[in-house]
Formats: structure tokens, C-alpha cells, sequence
């Protein structure tokens, strides 16, 4: 049976808090927006999967992410009714984007969904860094922390992403939450921000890093680099456990300098209902 879960609902939040933890690293993100959003039920959802009353799989959804979606299950039946249940909301939703890490060593968990056409597959390198790795950032930065007045030319900024990078999610009313509720650094010239480093999501405890961006007129500055630097150097003195996933080699060499480690693969599918 699945069920939606009530987020208000301390048994059903410990429940799921507890098969999250079973994994640490596979679904940091899922485990930071159980306890950071935790009753935003327009940001996402969750779906547990029980048998006998005992959650042997989850789903989550985000419609403001571009449906974007993810999922565990224990067992055959579990992958079953997550596969009935999803065939069901992209037909609702038309179009859906799943997410699928496999940790290195792990076999994958990949769901064929009927009735379904494929429009986009990548993988891209999931990364964490090292806590006990040494860093000697620079003692200045010409980053600053970015603030809610930035958001209108932080959107402009990732609207217009070169063609063939990560696709970013540029709707104000996400980067204002991203910015409330993590850490964003940027480089301005005038009114318009030129390079930007920040956290998509983050609690007390981890981060993942994401939005790398520089316009294309202000690449080879070494901006990126500021931003990205004096992100990284904030996170980690507030002993935050971070993650990335990392699609272009440049960004990809430039997390490894200073101190990530690969130790898994995230695959992004975009679905439309056939």
C-alpha cells in the first residue's frame, strides 16, 4: 500500500527519518528536505510504501523542481507498486525527472516505466568531500554572500546558462529559499551578478553544492573559483558534511582540488507520458 505522509505526523517523520538514515550517503538530499521543509507540502512530497505497517520503500516528488523525483524500495513487491504509482503520476504530471544514485559497489535501482518516452539520459560523478582534507583557501575573497535583493539578477544569470551545462532551476521563488535557507557567494558587476557558487540545499549537518555559474563574457577571471573557494571554505568551518554532483570535467577537477572524492553516479531520466 502507498500512502501519502503526513509530515505533521511525528510517527510517520521518525519512520521515514530512520530508513533514511540507513543510507547516509544515498539520499543526503532526501534526509535534508525531510528536516529543513519539513511542512512545505508545496515544495515537495512523500510517499511511503508499507507492508504491515511497516515502510518497506518512499517515494519523494518535488513539483517546484520540475517534477523532479526520486525513490527507495526494500524488496520486489515495494519496486512494483512504485512502479504502478509513478507510471500514475506521469500521466497526471506528463512529464517527470527521476533521479538515481547508485553508490560505487551498489547494484543499481532503475525502474522501466511504461507508456513513457525518454527524453533525457545523464550521469553525471557524485561526489563528497574528504573532512580531513587540509585547505589553504585565500585569506580574501572578491565574492561576497548573496542577499535577497540579489535574486531577480541571480535568475537572469542562471536563465542564461550556456547551452549544453546543467540545466539550473532559475525560479525566483526557489533562489529566495535557497538563499534564506543556505549559502549562496557572488561576484557583481553593477547591477548584474556575473559568477555565483551556493548551496541547493543544507541543513546543520550537510550541503550539497550546486549552482557553479559564470556568464559567458566573464570566464578565464578565475570568479567561479572565488566563489566557489569561499563557499567551500564557510562550509567546511561550520563542519558541514558536503556533497555535489558534477556534470563538466572543469568543475568536476576543480571539486577534487579541494578535497572531494567520487563514490557514486547520479542519473538523471526526463520521462513524458507517451
Amino acid at each position: 500500500m502507498i500512502r501519502l505522509l503526513d509530515l505533521e505526523d511525528a510517527a510517520y517523520v521518525a519512520c521515514l527519518d530512520q530508513q533514511l538514515k540507513l543510507h547516509p550517503d544515498l539520499y543526503v538530499s532526501e534526509h535534508i528536505h525531510l528536516h529543513v521543509f519539513a511542512k512545505n507540502t508545496k515544495l515537495f512530497q512523500f510517499w511511503g510504501v508499507f507492508e504491515n505497517e511497516k515502510l518497506k520503500g518512499f517515494i519523494y516528488h518535488s513539483p517546484s523542481r520540475a517534477n523532479l523525483t526520486t525513490y527507495y524500495y526494500e524488496n520486489e513487491t515495494a519496486k512494483a507498486e512504485i512502479s504502478s504509482f509513478l507510471e500514475g503520476l506521469l500521466k497526471q504530471k506528463g512529464m517527470l525527472m527521476l533521479t538515481e544514485v547508485t553508490l560505487d559497489g551498489d547494484a543499481e535501482q532503475n525502474l522501466q516505466l511504461h507508456a513513457s518516452n525518454l527524453k533525457l539520459d545523464r550521469s553525471s560523478s557524485f561526489i563528497r568531500h574528504d573532512l580531513n582534507q587540509k585547505n589553504d583557501f585565500a585569506l580574501t575573497f572578491r565574492s561576497t554572500e548573496a542577499a535577497p535583493e540579489n535574486i531577480p539578477a541571480l535568475a537572469e544569470l542562471l536563465k542564461h546558462a550556456p547551452v549544453g551545462e546543467e540545466v539550473f532551476p532559475h525560479e525566483e521563488a526557489f533562489l529566495r529559499l535557497v538563499i534564506l535557507l543556505g549559502k549562496v557567494y557572488i561576484i557583481q558587476e553593477g547591477d548584474s551578478v556575473v559568477s555565483m557558487a551556493g548551496t541547493s540545499i543544507m541543513s546543520d549537518e550537510a550541503a550539497i553544492v550546486d549552482f557553479l555559474c559564470t556568464s559567458k563574457l566573464h570566464r578565464g577571471q578565475g570568479f567561479n573559483f572565488d566563489c566557489f573557494s569561499h563557499l567551500i571554505s564557510e562550509l567546511v568551518r561550520e563542519k558541514r558534511q558536503l556533497y555535489a554532483y558534477a556534470v563538466r570535467p572543469g568543475v568536476l577537477r576543480m571539486f577534487y582540488d579541494v578535497g572531494f572524492k567520487k563514490i557514486g553516479t547520479i542519473r538523471f531520466r526526463v520521462l513524458t507520458a507517451a
